[in-house]
């Protein structure tokens, strides 16, 4: 069920708007705070009782007693109450809408924490703020050790890490509780190859043959053939994988050989065979111009991947092209952009200080990096305590 408009008594709009961190959403006014909080409550639940956010209601919006209201919500412990409290502060929703989010919400309440932490984990997943992903489904695992999708899910996130190892480990895990589940042992043979672990990948691929279809063992022996360096073999199978499934993956993987063999041309040509705007099509192709020394293109190719996605590992890419072409002014507005998104996120703030010393600003430099340390022991701490 979706919330319909009806008038409310406080339309207020801000010149300068909320950002809620957790959908990667801009609000305006208090009845779009209500109404993210409607469709997103599972995810932002604490951002809605933050002491930023009622600081832009009091000041942006002016709207002073409602603030006041809100920050009395702040104590109450119980979910439910406090979100169905925070959604009727003005009468925005009708009856059947707040009938219809109690039961939901209830619904919810009465989850495990697995599955609330698990619900957590997808979510910022799928948004791509993986470090975040990680600490809640490790938090999910330790109230449900057996569940295979939350091991995978913990793998996807370690690998996208880099570290392919402890990815292979959660995915093995993974894999001996569901041998039918493709998505597991295609992570898993992906873990094994990217770590070098070419033995076991080479095992592993005989045993899962069967379930595979022709091109997908094609494509696996050109992974494996590419992490060897073997190029014209890895060439071979991705056509050959190419020729039975034109799937993206195979496309933007046979590119990547031609530009590891510094055939750009070859490479953007292959890139060209898939003819609609795609974000990592044009991620990929930005990384071919800057390997040829062709910034400008590069920076045209993120600006229009941005026009897809308001994505913080995009305006943190823009950034870095900017800094690489010396244009420091553009590479800060960048990655404010990208801080804006995910002021969290190492790689983004590990960008902000190369910007910082590119600039001069060499304490700006160590006082990023110290943050950087600090959240490394932070979430060490999340992790293993």
């Amino acid at each position: 069920m979706s919330a319909s408009l009806i008038l409310a008594s406080c339309a207020e709009y801000a010149h300068n708007p909320y950002f809620f961190k957790s959908t990667n959403t801009y609000i305006y006014s208090f009845e779009e705070s209500l109404y993210h909080c409607f469709s997103n409550w599972r995810y932002s639940q604490d951002e809605y009782f933050s002491d930023e956010f009622i600081l832009w209601i009091k000041n942006e919006l002016g709207l002073c007693f409602i603030a006041s209201e809100i920050e009395k919500l702040k104590g109450i412990k119980k979910i439910s109450e406090k979100i169905l409290k925070f959604l009727t502060l003005i009468y925005y929703f009708d009856d059947s809408e707040i009938d219809f989010i109690k039961k939901e919400i209830l619904k919810w309440e009465n989850k495990s924490n697995a599955e609330k932490y698990k619900e957590k984990g997808d979510r910022l997943a799928f948004e791509g703020f993986y470090d975040q992903a990680l600490v809640a489904y490790l938090t999910s695992l330790k109230n449900n050790k057996d569940d295979e999708k939350i091991l995978n899910n913990i793998g996807v996130c370690y690998m996208k890490g880099g570290n392919t190892e402890v990815a292979s480990k959660y995915f093995e895990s993974a894999y001996i509780k569901d041998k039918s589940n493709k998505d597991i042992y295609y992570n898993l043979i992906e873990a094994y190859i990217n770590s070098g672990n070419i033995d076991n990948a080479l095992k592993f691929l005989k045993t899962i043959k069967k379930d595979c279809t022709d091109s997908e063992i094609f494509y696996f022996n050109g992974e494996i053939a590419f992490k060897e360096h073997k190029y014209i073999e890895a060439i071979e199978n991705y056509e050959n994988a190419i020729s039975l499934n034109n799937d993206k993956l195979y496309i933007i993987k046979l590119s990547e050989v031609y530009l590891k063999m510094r055939k750009y041309d070859m490479a953007l040509n292959v890139l060209d065979k898939i003819k609609h705007d795609d974000i990592d099509v044009l991620i990929k192709k930005s990384a071919i111009y800057v390997e040829n020394n062709n910034l400008h293109l590069a920076i045209r190719s993120i600006e229009k991947a941005l026009t897809l996605k308001n994505d913080s590992e995009l305006w943190r890419l823009l950034a870095s092209y900017y800094r690489m072409d010396y244009d420091l002014n553009m590479a800060e507005k960048a990655i404010l952009k990208a801080l804006g998104i995910d002021s969290e996120s190492k790689e983004v703030n590990l960008e902000y200080a190369k910007i910082k010393k590119a600039q001069g600003k060499l304490r700006d430099y160590q006082v990023i990096l110290d943050k950087i340390l600090n959240s490394f022991k932070k979430e060490y701490r999340q992790i293993y305590f």
